[in-house]
């Protein structure tokens, strides 16, 4: 194992030891795992907690890279409509191309460990709304599952674009422009002043999943006959 993340291991052991003792962090060299199991308490309000055993399992035993997240006593039901895998019970907690890029950080594992609880929260709203008959019965946003969400995110993306934007900003995440150069949108501005982030996004996004590139090509041709009509 490299220094670097040995000794970034060695902060989230300090970090479970201080704020999360219910948590153990696990490493094995040899079968090359890293993994976090234990109880992490959720509070429901009125002086209410609720504990759930979870495991949190560092991808490639890596402590930078986002882990993965799951319930382990079967206690949450493994399913679409929870944004629960079906398969693993992996929590489906955002699309790959929303994920934090904060885990790396020195705080980034207590944001997780946060991020985890907020989920768990809404899995105790959606089982509140289910016996009361409430639906939809998830809580807030969400994006559909599969190559349906990333179609579902890529429209939101474009949302008041029309086709002339939209056919100069797709050649844009195919080929970056210059940062000093004119934005391909056609607003006049220049690229940093203007869609830098939103290219850098979609350019992030596109080598999650191919059915972004292709969403944008739909909805500029969709557009372009709206125009023509």
């Amino acid at each position: 194992m490299k220094a670097s993340a040995q000794r970034r291991f060695d902060e989230h052991q300090r970090c479970l030891t201080a704020y999360e003792p219910d948590l153990r962090l696990t490493l094995d060299e040899t079968q090359r795992i890293a993994v976090i199991r234990g109880a992490i308490v959720v509070p429901v309000g009125a002086g209410i907690r609720r504990q759930y055993m979870v495991e949190i399992e560092y991808q490639d035993m890596s402590p930078f890279r986002l882990p993965t997240t799951r319930e382990t006593t079967g206690e949450i039901p493994w399913e679409i409509d929870r944004h629960i895998s079906p398969v693993d019970g992996t929590f489906c907690m955002w699309l790959p191309q929303t994920a934090p890029r904060d885990f790396d950080t020195t705080e980034g594992l207590l944001l997780h460990l946060d991020r985890v609880r907020e989920f768990l929260l809404l899995q105790i709203l959606y089982d509140d709304n289910l016996r009361r008959g409430r639906m939809p019965a998830w809580e807030g946003p969400e994006w559909n599952h599969g190559t349906a969400g990333h179609r579902q995110w890529t429209r939101e993306q474009i949302e008041g674009l029309d086709a002339r934007a939209i056919g100069g900003l797709y050649g844009a995440v195919v080929k970056a422009p210059h940062p000093g150069s004119r934005c391909p949108c056609r607003s006049g501005r220049s690229v940093r002043d203007c869609h830098a982030r939103w290219l850098s996004r979609m350019r992030h996004a596109s080598k999650i999943s191919e059915h972004v590139l292709s969403e944008v090509a739909v909805a500029w041709e969709e557009r372009r006959a709206d125009q023509d009509t």
